[in-house]
């Protein structure tokens, strides 16, 4: 993800359904001519309301689309950010902010965002005061400053050696110096490693600056690998000091990582498990003290089991291989969907339950694309929207400068919520996928052939989608309102299939689906989160926690609410 900072605001222009009648005096009617000035007055200042994109929630009840935005400047608009189901805010972002978008949308959710680097100008390097060095104290840029001396107070840098045998710390990106997460971190004077002290550290310094766990609902990490490998060898390096301007010449992308600093390159079958084991025991230990609600996701295609999912960056075009010719855009649609960490095929990645899947569509950060007001970048915006629909996330755009505030005409649908999984159809030569939810459809075509409309299905462009609000009730029958309900699973036996449920809650009650077995140990947790009085649903597509099939047998669906309350049916799972 881009790391600009720079400040930038875009949103397309809505005026609602609102209707003004205009009465003109005539030329001799004077002493109509002040009420004429005062209505004309009070126009205006309705006309500029208008122009502003009202700061309407997006979906609080958990309905889809679920709508994410990234704001990583200094001020963020809260007003704007309150729109979207979760936003992820600058660790620069003051309490105030925060506070703003809890009280404007309680059912948002808030995320400040720590990164894995310091950038190396927020110590004592004799850069300007606009670029560093910070004061611990600094309102903004004071969390930066105390990052920085944690790492350098316990010597827990990355460290790398060049080319020539030097040690060099280890950057993410040019200035971004990396804090060492592997289990390999050599330990400080009190045998504490980095990852046993950095979830602590984020809690009870950065968290509690914003207000706590009440008004921060998890972290979002920017730079978040399953292992650095894909650096080695390819990241600047920077001799041990205060700047950067020793750097070793011809080594500016010839550094390779040693974690555990003892003055040899590591393999990178070790950056992969070392790695990953610190990261691991951060995570646990975010779950440790914030429990099972906080939200954990970052930047990187990853799988940590404590997480609540991937964030595929600038979707479709960085991760994976190329689909399969012809391919115009270069898309890696295929991979980025349904491959091992893909959006769609979860497993056999691990993730805690609820999932917070994240497709993130980057224009003009880098790419081909910009705002989406041509017709290439409206299919582009509709296939990349459909795409995350087709799976269970949220769904962001952003220009690269990740301080926008886009607003699309889709945010404003009801799709309500899914009846099953995505499935495929082979129609007009070639596969496209669709997705069925209690209020629409969405239709998405990942090739470059056009799929011409047929008796159940509509015409999609290439690489383009259909989503489309639909009247009545797709799916299972309603549930009974304001009350807690539970509908009997469909199809029921399962020979299968996936299950659907029908569940409802009164509206802002906190509660829990899970399929469990005759023992009644989870086996699935299916949901979490806040009814609201309608009819919502969540499917179970017959496996557990861990990925596997659940072997046949008699199951429960359980749906929790508020001080004990329970509805409960019986779920059966055939081959």
């Amino acid at each position: 993800m881009s790391t600009n900072r720079s400040h930038h605001v875009q949103g397309r222009i809505r005026t609602g359904t609102h209707a003004v009648a205009l009465a003109v005096a005539g030329p001799g009617a004077r002493s109509a001519l002040a009420p004429a000035i005062g209505l004309a007055l009070a126009l205006a200042a309705l006309v500029t309301a208008l122009l502003v994109p009202a700061p309407a929630q997006a979906h609080g009840d958990g309905s889809y689309p679920r709508i994410f935005n990234a704001d990583w400047t200094n001020n963020p608009n809260a007003r704007l950010n309150a729109r979207y189901d979760m936003v992820a805010l600058s660790s620069r972002a003051t309490p105030a902010k925060f506070d703003s978008i809890k009280a404007i949308n309680p059912n948002g959710l808030a995320l400040v965002t720590p990164a894995w680097y310091a950038y190396y100008f927020a110590g004592p390097s004799g850069y300007p005061s606009t670029s560093g060095p910070w004061a611990a104290t600094d309102p903004d840029f004071g969390y930066d400053r105390r990052y920085w001396d944690l790492l350098e107070n316990n010597q827990f840098w990355c460290w790398g050696v060049d080319s020539l045998g030097a040690r060099v710390h280890a950057t993410a990106f040019w200035g971004m110096w990396l804090g060492n997460f592997s289990s390999k971190c050599p330990p400080n004077a009190q045998g504490k490693r980095l990852c046993d002290v950095f979830a602590d550290f984020v809690i009870d310094d950065l968290i509690a600056s914003k207000g706590g766990s009440a008004k921060v609902d998890g972290v979002f990490f920017d730079q978040l690998w399953e292992s650095p490998a894909w650096l080695n060898g390819a990241m600047g390096g920077c001799l041990s000091g205060n700047d950067c301007s020793q750097q070793t010449p011809g080594t500016e992308t010839k550094a390779w990582f040693d974690l555990d600093a003892d003055g040899v390159a590591d393999s990178v079958d070790s950056l992969d498990v070392w790695w990953a084991q610190g990261v691991s025991v951060i995570f646990a230990r975010f779950r440790e003290r914030m429990g099972d609600d906080f939200v954990i996701v970052g930047n990187g295609m990853n799988h940590f089991v404590d997480a609540n999912g991937i964030f595929n960056e600038r979707f479709p075009l960085i991760h994976g291989a190329l689909d399969p010719a012809p391919n115009a855009w270069n898309f890696r649609w295929q991979d980025a969907m349904f491959g091992r960490n893909g959006y769609v095929s979860e497993q056999p990645t691990r993730f805690r339950a609820p999932t917070r899947n994240i497709i993130d569509t980057e224009l003009g950060g880098g790419d081909r694309f910009s705002y989406p007001t041509s017709r290439t970048h409206q299919s582009l915006f509709r296939f990349t929207l459909g795409s995350a629909l087709l799976g269970n996330g949220y769904y962001g755009l952003n220009n690269g400068y990740l301080g926008c505030y886009y607003w699309l005409p889709e945010y404003d649908l009801r799709l309500g919520w899914p009846t099953g999984a995505p499935t495929a159809h082979a129609l007009s030569g070639t596969t496209i996928w669709s997705r069925r939810f209690s209020s629409g459809e969405v239709w998405v075509n990942p090739t470059s052939y056009a799929v011409t409309a047929g008796p159940d299905n509509p015409a999609v462009p290439p690489y383009d989608a259909v989503i489309r609000q639909t009247q009545g009730t797709v799916g299972p029958e309603a549930t009974p309102l304001g009350a807690i309900a539970l509908a009997a699973p469909r199809p029921n036996p399962s020979a299968g299939q996936p299950a659907t449920m029908s569940y409802a809650l009164a509206p802002g009650e906190r509660g829990s689906l899970a399929v469990i077995d005759l023992r009644g140990r989870i086996v699935r947790n299916l949901w979490a989160g806040q009814g609201s009085g309608e009819p919502q649903v969540a499917f179970w597509d017959g496996r557990d926690e861990r990925g596997a099939r659940a072997p046949s047998g008699v199951y429960f669906a359980r749906l929790t609410g508020q001080g004990g309350r329970t509805a409960q049916q019986k779920l059966v799972r055939t081959p």
